[in-house]
C-alpha cells in the first residue's frame, strides 16, 4: 500500500510539473494600450488607430459589414472621422487576461453631432504580438432601450459588479 501511494504521488508530481509553463512570465495587460486607443479615437487619428490593430484584425460595427485587416480598418476609421468626430467616454466593466489574449468589455457614452447622446456596449479582444498589445477583434452596439440605466451607471461612477 505504501509503495502504491509513493508511486501515485510521484506520478502526480511528474504530471503537474509538465503542466506548468516553465521559464515564461505571465503577461500583464496594460491600461496604456486602451488609453492610446481612446486618445487616437478622440484625436480622429485613423493612422494611429490602424497601427493598434493586428494585421488580421476584424472590426464588427453595428448594422454594417465586418471590416477585415489593418488597411481596411484604417479606411473605415478615415471615413468615419470624415463624417463626424464625436467625443466618447468608456467605462470598462471587465478585463480577463488568458495567455497572450485579453478580453475587455464595458459601456460607452457617445456625443452625437445632433446634440443627442448614444449609449452602448463594447467588446474587444486584444492580442499580445511581440510584446505589444494589439486589438484583434472589436465590436460595439447601441443600447437604445438601456439609455437611462447606462446614463445612471456612468454618471454615478458605478463599480464593476
Amino acid at each position: 500500500m505504501k509503495t502504491a501511494c509513493i508511486g501515485f504521488v510521484l506520478t502526480l508530481a511528474i504530471v503537474l510539473a509538465g503542466c506548468g509553463r516553465r521559464g515564461e512570465q505571465a503577461l500583464i495587460f496594460s491600461g496604456e494600450a486602451t488609453q492610446e486607443w481612446e486618445s487616437a479615437r478622440a484625436n480622429s487619428d485613423a493612422e494611429a488607430i490602424a497601427k493598434m490593430y493586428t494585421e488580421d484584425a476584424q472590426v464588427m460595427p453595428p448594422n454594417a459589414p465586418m471590416v477585415e485587416g489593418r488597411s481596411a480598418i484604417r479606411a473605415y476609421y478615415r471615413q468615419l472621422f470624415e463624417a463626424s468626430t464625436a467625443p466618447a467616454k468608456y467605462d470598462e466593466r471587465e478585463v480577463i487576461v488568458f495567455g497572450d489574449m485579453t478580453y475587455r468589455q464595458g459601456i460607452y457614452e457617445l456625443a452625437m453631432p445632433d446634440g443627442s447622446t448614444e449609449y452602448g456596449k463594447f467588446m474587444q479582444l486584444w492580442k499580445n504580438v511581440n510584446g505589444d498589445w494589439k486589438l484583434h477583434r472589436a465590436m460595439w452596439s447601441s443600447s437604445e432601450d438601456e439609455n437611462q440605466s447606462a446614463t445612471a451607471e456612468i454618471a454615478s461612477g458605478a463599480t464593476k459588479g
